[in-house]
């Protein structure tokens, strides 16, 4: 993440690398589940490695759909990352209620 924030180019910012990076990392990557495998083992489980074909496509799964959404979103006006010199506030008809009183 430290190497992505060199790069960027607004730095209070977050970049849509970084974004992804993040997607992927919380989409629960896990190749073998060996915390589980040793559980269902210590349980007396009589395949305690079944679990793997599971867990992968699982794992697939979560990842392709964490990939998907985030370039989804990145395309919308609202999540889409600023050039540098371009003006960070909401448009008007999405300002904060709140902010209208003032």
């Amino acid at each position: 993440m430290q190497e992505l924030q060199t790069l960027n180019k607004v730095k209070d910012t977050a970049s849509n690398a970084m974004c992804m990076l993040m997607a992927m990392s919380t989409s629960s990557v896990t190749l073998i589940p060996a915390t589980i495998i040793g559980i269902r083992a210590a349980a007396n489980s009589s395949n305690a490695s079944e679990i793997i074909a599971p867990v992968i496509l699982a794992t697939g799964i979560s990842t392709t759909v964490a990939i998907v959404m985030t370039k989804i979103l990145e395309k919308l006006p609202r999540y889409r990352y600023p050039e540098t010199g371009e003006d960070l506030s909401l448009p008007e008809n999405q300002q904060n209620p709140s902010q209208e009183n003032e």
